[in-house]
C-alpha cells in the first residue's frame, strides 16, 4: 500500500517537472521569443505559450512553420524577394524575420540612416549588429512578415518544383483595394512586368476579374427577349467577354471607374491579350441571391437599435456567406482558369488584378510549383489597408486562429466602419476611399469591444430621445469615438 502511494507521488512529481521543463524550454526558444517580440511590434498577440515546432531546421518546411504560427493567431507569410525588392522592403522600415541559408533566423527591427546609407539593426546570439540591406540579402533565403504593400513578393519557393504540367509560366497578382485606387500606383509595376516579359520572349495574358454581373442586366435581357435566367446570364457574359477580348485589338473597354478606365486604355495601348474571368452561372446565382438577403442593412439596424449582440450574429452570417460565395467558390474557379491558361499557353505570363480581400488564393497556384509573384498596392501592413470586415475575411480564409472575443471585436468594428466610412465619404466629402479607410482604422485602433458596446447603448438612447436623428447620428458616432480614443491613449503616447 505504502509503495503504491510512493509511486503515485513520484509519478505526479515527474509529470509536474516534465510540464515545467517543457514550459521553460518554450520560454527560451529563440524563435518563440522572436515571434513574441515581433507580435508586440506589430500590435498583435500570440495566443499560445509555445510552438509545437520548437526550432526551425531542415526538417521543418517553411509551410509547416508558417501554418503553425498562423495557428497561434499571428498572420504572417513567408516570401523570397529579388534584390531590388528586398532593398525596398528595408526602406519601408517594417519589422520582419529573416531566415538565413544556414537555417538561423533573427528579427530585423528597424532601419536607421548612418553615413548616408541604410543600416539594419539585428540581434544575433544576443549581440546587436548592423548590416546593410545588400549584406543581409546575400545571407538570407526567405523573410517572414505581415503581408504588406509596395513590395513584389515571390511565394513559389515555399512549395518547390512544379507538381502539375503547367510549363515554365509565371503569374503576377496585383492586389488592390477596389474603391479609389489610383492607376498611377500600379503603372510602374505593369511597365516592369511588360518589359520583363518582352525581354524573356514570353507572351503576356491579362485575366480580368469579373466581380459580378448585375442582376438588373440579366433581368433586362431575360424580360426583353423572353429568355431563361441562365440563357440571359450567358448572353450578358458573352458580351463582356467580347469587349474584353477586343482589348488585344487596341480597343479599350468603357468603364465609369477612373481606375479601370485607365487600366483598359493601358492594356489596349499595348495590345495585351485579355481574357474575362469565367464566372459560373450557379456561382453568380448564389451571389445575387445572397445579396438579396440584405444582411448588412439588417445588422446595422440592430446595431442602431442597441442590439449589439444580435447585430454581431447577423454580421457574422453575412461574412460567412460572402466568403463562401464571393471568395471561396470564385477563387477555386479562378485558380483553375489560370491553370488552364498556363497549360494551353506554355511559357506565358499571366497577369491579374484582384481585390485585397482575396489574399491567399495564390497559394492554390504556388503549391503547383508555378512561379507566383504578388504585389499589394498600399503603404503598410495589410491590416492597415483594408476595413475590419475584409481583414476578418482574410484571417478566416488563411486559417489564422481568431479567438471568439477577437472575432466579436472585429465584427463589431466592421459595423461601426460602415457608419464612419459613410460619414467620411458623404458628410465630410472625402474623395479617396483608401484614405478614408486609413482614417477609420486609425480612429478605431484604440477602441475595444467594450467601448463599442457603450457606444451602441448610448447611440440607441440618443436616437430614442430624439436628441439625434438620421442626419446627425453619424457625426455623433464619429465624435464619441474620437473622444473615447483620446481617453484610451496613455499620457506618454503621442
Amino acid at each position: 500500500m505504502q509503495n503504491k502511494k510512493l509511486f503515485k507521488i513520484h509519478l505526479i512529481t515527474f509529470l509536474f517537472l516534465f510540464i515545467l521543463i517543457n514550459h521553460l524550454l518554450s520560454q527560451i526558444n529563440p524563435l518563440f521569443e522572436i515571434l513574441q517580440e515581433y507580435a508586440t511590434l506589430m500590435g498583435e498577440h500570440l495566443y499560445i505559450e509555445k510552438l509545437s515546432l520548437k526550432e526551425f531546421s531542415s526538417n521543418v518546411t517553411f509551410i509547416n512553420l508558417r501554418d503553425e504560427i498562423r495557428k497561434s493567431g499571428l498572420f504572417v507569410d513567408i516570401y523570397k524577394l529579388d534584390k531590388p525588392w528586398f532593398v525596398k522592403l528595408c526602406e519601408l522600415n517594417i519589422p520582419f524575420i529573416a531566415f538565413l541559408k544556414n537555417n538561423t533566423y533573427f528579427l530585423v527591427k528597424r532601419v536607421q540612416q548612418k553615413n548616408n546609407s541604410n543600416l539594419l539593426q539585428i540581434m544575433i546570439e544576443g549581440e546587436q549588429k548592423e548590416l546593410t540591406p545588400l549584406e543581409l540579402f546575400e545571407k538570407i533565403k526567405g523573410v517572414m512578415l505581415f503581408p504588406c504593400g509596395n513590395v513584389m513578393f515571390n511565394k513559389s519557393f515555399l512549395y518547390g518544383d512544379s507538381k502539375e504540367n503547367l510549363g515554365k509560366g509565371k503569374i503576377f497578382i496585383i492586389y488592390i483595394f477596389h474603391e479609389g485606387t489610383d492607376f498611377k500606383e500600379i503603372e510602374p509595376i505593369l511597365n516592369n512586368i511588360l518589359e520583363e516579359t518582352h525581354k524573356e520572349g514570353r507572351k503576356l495574358i491579362y485575366l480580368e476579374e469579373l466581380g459580378l454581373i448585375p442582376f438588373e442586366s440579366v433581368e433586362a435581357q431575360r424580360n426583353s427577349l423572353n429568355l431563361s435566367d441562365q440563357t440571359a446570364f450567358d448572353k450578358v457574359k458573352e458580351t463582356l467577354r467580347q469587349e474584353t477580348a477586343a482589348i488585344e485589338e487596341g480597343i479599350p473597354v468603357y468603364d465609369e471607374s477612373i481606375f479601370y478606365s485607365a487600366l483598359y486604355k493601358y492594356l489596349a495601348k499595348n495590345k495585351i491579350k485579355s481574357i474575362l474571368e469565367d464566372l459560373k452561372y450557379d456561382n453568380w446565382k448564389s451571389i445575387v441571391t445572397f445579396d438579396s438577403y440584405g444582411l448588412v442593412n439588417e445588422a446595422l439596424s440592430k446595431f442602431l437599435m442597441g442590439g449589439i449582440d444580435n447585430a454581431i450574429v447577423t454580421m457574422k452570417s453575412y461574412l460567412k456567406g460572402f466568403m463562401l460565395n464571393n471568395h471561396k467558390i470564385r477563387d477555386i474557379n479562378f485558380s483553375n482558369q489560370i491553370k488552364e491558361l498556363l497549360q494551353k499557353n506554355p511559357n506565358s505570363v499571366i497577369l491579374t488584378i484582384r481585390g485585397l480581400a482575396h489574399y491567399g488564393f495564390e497559394d492554390n497556384l504556388a503549391s503547383t510549383g508555378v512561379d507566383v509573384n504578388i504585389y499589394i498596392v498600399g503603404e503598410g501592413p495589410i491590416n492597415k489597408l483594408i476595413p475590419a470586415q475584409h481583414y476578418t475575411m482574410v484571417l478566416k480564409q488563411n486559417d489564422v486562429y481568431l479567438p471568439e472575443d477577437k472575432y466579436n471585436e472585429l465584427t463589431a468594428k466592421s459595423l461601426v466602419e460602415f457608419v464612419l466610412l459613410d460619414y467620411y465619404m458623404i458628410d465630410l466629402g472625402y474623395t479617396n476611399y483608401p484614405t478614408a479607410v486609413r482614417m477609420v482604422n486609425t480612429l478605431l485602433e484604440k477602441i475595444s469591444f467594450e467601448d463599442i458596446k457603450l457606444l451602441c447603448d448610448e447611440l440607441f438612447m440618443r436616437l430614442f430621445r430624439r436628441e439625434i436623428d438620421s442626419t446627425t447620428y453619424k457625426k455623433f458616432v464619429f465624435d464619441w469615438l474620437r473622444n473615447r480614443q483620446v481617453e484610451n491613449i496613455k499620457p506618454t503616447e503621442k
